[in-house]
């Protein structure tokens, strides 16, 4: 009777504790029986569910985005709506500029204004001429801003492109890729249609009329398309390739620059150095005023590889001009000066010592073939 009474009294103070716990119990708590041990799991308290979520973000009365979703959720103190289904459309002067969609995401309210919004499962960018696709973005209102965090692809018509961890800041046209980069410039434009649903101007991505397409970001990654084509430095018609652990494009002072491991190669050519920075007019990318490589510069065609600090490229005449310790080798033969001229219009270079001599090394293999060798000299 003992036993009895005291396995009755342990069994009332167990449901003594489940109702303590019970009571003391958040409302969002859920309570779980682990191993014979209770535990509480706090969940958000959901305060609202809404179907069909619409919002539109407005800068000075025009509108900068339109923020739609399949549902939204309030929960409470929470700072964010949980949104299923995303869609947002960026505008540039009243005109669709960019279509971003997701399976997910998270938008940031300050009363009735949206401050900030996160997509994330299978992110696709519609951006002009462009298509970006990422595993997670964010857009900030105060900058205007587009951040893709991990990998993101980019393609369009004549450009295609791996990155990783890619800043857009929309109002000041400047791009960053800090996770590396790794693109192909086609030398003929595919065939590819815009993904923007812009009202009568989803059409051939050549197309110059309907809505500006071009706006803002798609303008910025035009921009970096037509800079990079500027580095033709084969006469081969060849696509051109460029690699970097780094690559900044600013419109507005009309620089790209790439760092880290940089590798340009087009055709026959292959170039590589520690940075390589373009300049161009600001009104016009296509307009190259200065092609600059430096920093463990070297410069490969076929058989023929010449080295240097810095190496300068002059698409008028064709010519690359490699200074600072400069080298030019072909097979066991090789040449030093300070400088070096590279012709690659008619194939000729020239070895300037500067204030020393020219130094050459010849191997006899290489003797037969000197004639038609780049070691020449004018």
């Amino acid at each position: 009777m003992k036993t009895k009474g005291l396995r009755l009294g342990l069994l009332a103070l167990a449901l003594a504790g489940v109702v303590t716990v019970y009571m003391r119990a958040d409302t969002g708590d859920v309570l779980e029986l682990d191993d014979g041990r209770l535990i509480a799991h706090v969940v958000p308290e959901l305060m609202q569910r809404m179907r069909d979520f619409h919002r539109v973000v407005t800068r000075n009365g025009v509108k900068l985005l339109e923020l739609r979703a399949e549902e939204a959720a309030y929960f409470r103190d929470d700072a964010a709506v949980t949104i299923s289904g995303p869609e947002v459309t960026f505008f540039e002067e009243g005109e669709p500029s960019a279509f971003v969609s997701g399976s997910s995401g998270r938008v940031y309210m300050d009363g009735n204004q949206v401050e900030a919004i996160e997509l994330s499962g299978g992110v696709s960018v519609a951006l002009g001429r462009f298509h970006l696709s990422a595993d997670i973005l964010a857009w900030e209102r105060g900058p205007d801003l587009l951040t893709v965090s991990g990998r993101v692809g980019m393609d369009s018509a004549d450009l295609e492109l791996e990155g990783a961890d890619l800043e857009l800041e929309l109002n000041l046209r400047r791009l960053r890729f800090r996770g590396g980069v790794n693109a192909t410039v086609y030398r003929e434009p595919r065939p590819w249609r815009s993904r923007l649903p812009a009202s009568g101007a989803v059409g051939d991505a050549n197309s110059t009329t309907g809505s500006n397409n071009d706006a803002d970001g798609g303008d910025v990654l035009s921009s970096v398309a037509s800079a990079v084509k500027m580095l033709d430095f084969s006469k081969l018609p060849a696509d051109l390739h460029l690699e970097a652990g780094l690559m900044s494009f600013d419109y507005q002072a009309g620089t790209l620059v790439c760092s880290r491991e940089v590798v340009a190669q087009h055709g026959d050519v292959r170039l590589s150095a520690d940075q390589l920075k373009l300049q161009f007019a600001p009104s016009d990318p296509s307009l190259l005023r200065k092609v600059k490589a430096s920093g463990s510069v070297v410069v490969t065609r076929g058989q023929e590889r010449a080295t240097a600090r810095t190496a300068t490229w002059s698409r008028v005449r064709r010519e690359l001009l490699l200074e600072g310790n400069a080298t030019l080798g072909s097979g066991d033969s090789e040449v030093t000066g300070e400088s070096l001229v590279v012709d690659l219009e008619n194939d000729r270079t020239v070895m300037d010592g500067g204030e020393g001599r020219v130094r050459a090394t010849i191997s006899s293999d290489d003797v037969k073939g000197m004639g038609n060798s780049p070691l020449d000299q004018p």
